[in-house]
């Protein structure tokens, strides 16, 4: 549990008492109106730079969930929740999408500003948005889907990117 979430480990001590918790994982790309996240970061850094980059071949992938829908998933699992008080089925992941590489989102930024593409390959010239750009963390959502029945239906990352919300 070495890269577990602080709230992760407390949900799953409660659960370990007999406590009636779950644990909702959201994906590193939570997109929508209102975004402050890694989405936000990313398109800022491009808005500054004049550049859109990503690291290496771009192959590192993010999944990504709307706001909207991880929402409404937030809600399907409380109501999980109350109807099922002793279910063993307690950790789901949020994501719309499964697998999204950073150099698709970096050629969306790219159209949206008008501006380069680049390939970068020192993670050091990211400066403190390195991790961003290094994180790969393909996701996917099939249990939660068949457990809860949740359909994402907003837009996806790319489209919300090319909207003007950012």
């Amino acid at each position: 549990m070495a890269h577990t979430k602080k709230s992760e480990i407390v949900a799953r001590q409660l659960m370990a008492q007999n406590i009636n918790a779950f644990v909702i994982r959201l994906s590193p790309a939570v997109h929508g109106a209102g975004d402050m996240g890694f989405t936000r970061t990313v398109i800022e850094r491009a808005k500054k730079s004049h550049r859109a980059e990503y690291f290496g071949l771009g192959t590192h992938a993010w999944s990504a969930v709307h706001r909207l829908d991880a929402a409404h998933l937030f809600y399907l699992v409380t109501m999980y929740g109350l109807e099922h008080p002793t279910t063993n089925e307690r950790v789901f992941n949020a994501v719309a999408e499964e697998s999204i590489t950073t150099a698709a989102i970096a050629r969306t930024i790219s159209r949206k500003l008008n501006v380069p593409l680049k390939a970068k390959y020192n993670p050091l010239s990211f400066g403190d948005t390195a991790m961003l750009y290094l994180i790969n963390c393909p996701t996917s959502s099939q249990l939660t889907r068949q457990i809860l029945g949740w359909v994402p239906v907003q837009p996806d990352l790319l489209t919300d990117i090319s909207s003007s919300r950012y």
